[in-house]
């Protein structure tokens, strides 16, 4: 059989789950039967990552987060273009265009119809609508859901609650597939003296409990929120450090709040990391305050590193999260939930050790490569029909 031709969209590499996904499937298909290409905006974190796929990585500069009408028409025709190409280079071999991101979605399902590619995936990592935009962009969104939903064969979601919304909307007929957001499981077994290194950058007791949070600074996390419960929780105890791993468009606003409320002392911005595992395993307490999410992958991050997570009712926490085993979820947007929460952990260091290790057990559905290995074989029978 010849090689399937697998071309991945995505509207940017950011350093994102849904974009460390896709560039992990990119580079890691079976290369004796599969062909992959990439093609995204230019100016993500990942971009250099990227490169290892050499002439199978196409940069469309004119993709982008934002909603342009000019610079999405021009993306269109780029990609439509790009897409014929490559149908040229392998004449009889199976196309697959496998689409993610909401913009890379829309415009890679409508470019693949006018390129005449039948064969379309779509893996939704969360909506780009919820409950937090203006009502007209929301209606908007999900209209054009609902068309490119009918140029697309298969559908993917990686969490439940993404589908059952999916269902409820008219999305998506019959039963969805869920392949979920994986992450390496390997990558968060450290060893004692690799974690020590952390606390000793920081300067940093080991007798200091660590609370940590992983996110892009921008309204989607409600990192101000994290500030804001830091903030209570320094009212009650003050032997707690907090740190945000991260960076993003709301740096400027978390300084000046961490300032207006006096916790420069308190809390650490330690920009993006790379050795993530390594300041995971040298914390006491992992927080999300996001307020919308597809599957938050942080969360499997966090579990493997033994800690204890207090979590926003985000999509996607109750299939990571046990209430009173493994963790607390509470209301979005209430940063004294979460204080209260951490609070609880931070006075109960026995009951927060033991909600750590008992989340530690991860199914092996959230292992990257069993991620890889699904897609393959959603591959391979689309190919075969």
């Amino acid at each position: 059989m010849r090689k399937i031709v697998i071309i991945h969209i995505i509207t940017k590499l950011e350093l994102g789950g849904a974009q460390q996904n896709t560039l992990y499937t990119a580079t890691h298909l079976d290369p004796g039967k599969f062909e992959t290409f990439l093609i995204c905006g230019r100016g993500g974190v990942l971009d250099s990552e990227a490169a290892v796929l050499g002439d199978r990585l196409y940069f469309i500069p004119q993709l982008r987060r934002e909603i342009h009408p000019f610079f999405d028409l021009i993306a269109l025709f780029k990609m439509t273009a790009l897409l014929r190409e490559i149908k040229k280079r392998y004449p009889g071999h199976p196309l697959i265009v496998h689409t993610h991101s909401s913009k890379g979605g829309i415009l890679g399902r409508f470019s693949a119809r006018l390129a005449g590619v039948s064969s379309v995936v779509h893996t939704f990592h969360g909506f780009g609508f919820h409950d937090f935009q203006n009502k007209w962009m929301k209606r908007l969104y999900i209209f054009l859901e609902n068309l490119t939903g009918r140029l697309t064969r298969q559908l993917i979601f990686v969490s439940k609650d993404n589908a059952d919304k999916a269902l409820k909307l008219g999305l998506v007929t019959g039963a969805p597939l869920i392949i979920r957001s994986g992450i390496s499981f390997k990558g968060f077994k450290m060893p004692g003296d690799e974690t020590s290194l952390s606390r000793k950058e920081l300067n940093l007791p080991v007798t200091t409990p660590l609370v940590t949070m992983v996110a892009c600074f921008k309204p989607q996390k409600a990192p101000l929120d994290f500030v804001e419960m830091a903030g209570e929780v320094i009212k009650k105890v003050s032997n707690v450090h907090f740190l945000l791993i991260g960076d993003g468009e709301l740096r400027s606003a978390i300084e000046s709040r961490i300032k207006t409320l006096q916790l420069i002392p308190y809390i650490t911005l330690l920009g993006w990391r790379r050795d993530v595992p390594q300041w995971l395993a040298s914390s006491n307490i992992f927080v999300l305050s996001s307020l919308w999410e597809g599957l938050p992958r942080v969360l499997i991050e966090a579990r493997l590193s033994g800690l204890p997570i207090v979590t926003t009712d985000i999509e996607g926490a109750n299939e990571m999260v046990e209430e009173g085993k493994t963790g607390f979820i509470v209301p979005k947007k209430d940063y004294l939930a979460l204080g209260e929460k951490v609070l609880y952990l931070l006075q109960n260091p026995v009951a927060a050790k033991k909600m750590g290790e008992a989340g530690r057990s991860v199914p092996a559905e959230f292992d990257i490569d069993e991620m890889v290995r699904r897609q393959e074989k959603l591959y391979l029978e689309l190919a075969g029909r």
